[in-house]
């Protein structure tokens, strides 16, 4: 098992829908003021470039595929954690986050219509037009269906004691 080192940043991926928010609470209890957030949506930007200093972590959607990842922040940071969740309540959670928040964020910005290809009848409505999974877009590049029990062995996995 590979020990957190307070002389390094930690940077921690938020994956949506794999209970972020909760860990975002205990993290900010942790580093106190060298705990930093990394949101697009917190900024309505780019989240802004922390200052890499022994110790600190910067929590958040690190989504390279929206040009925010961690290579395109941090790329000398090599110490990560993250939360990750069964896959299929990850999508279903997903899917009701979409029908209660998103949906209503998206009509009232005018950036989906009442009735459009997009605005899913049904949950089956949803899963046969979206990805399965969003899952890889946050997580650091080089990461794939095909290698990732590389890069999360157990050897690997990051303890806190």
């Amino acid at each position: 098992m590979k020990s957190y080192e307070p002389k390094k940043a930690l940077i921690s991926l938020h994956i949506p829908k794999c209970g972020g928010q909760s860990f975002r609470r205990v993290l900010a209890g942790w580093f106190k003021d060298k705990f930093f957030i990394h949101y697009f949506q917190q900024y309505n930007r780019l989240p802004p470039l922390q200052q890499l200093k022994p110790g600190i972590c910067i929590h958040g959607h690190f989504n390279q595929e929206k040009g925010f990842g961690t290579e395109d922040y941090y790329p000398s940071v090599d110490q990560f954690i993250t939360v990750l969740r069964d896959p299929l309540e990850m999508a279903i959670s997903n899917y009701f986050f979409w029908k209660k928040i998103a949906r209503k964020r998206q009509l009232e910005s005018g950036v989906l219509k009442v009735g459009s290809k997009d605005d899913y009848r049904n949950i089956e409505d949803f899963f046969s037009k979206r990805p399965k999974s969003h899952l890889l877009n946050f997580l650091p590049q080089g990461i794939s269906e095909k290698n990732y029990k590389d890069f999360f062995s157990d050897s690997d996995t990051l303890s806190f004691s």
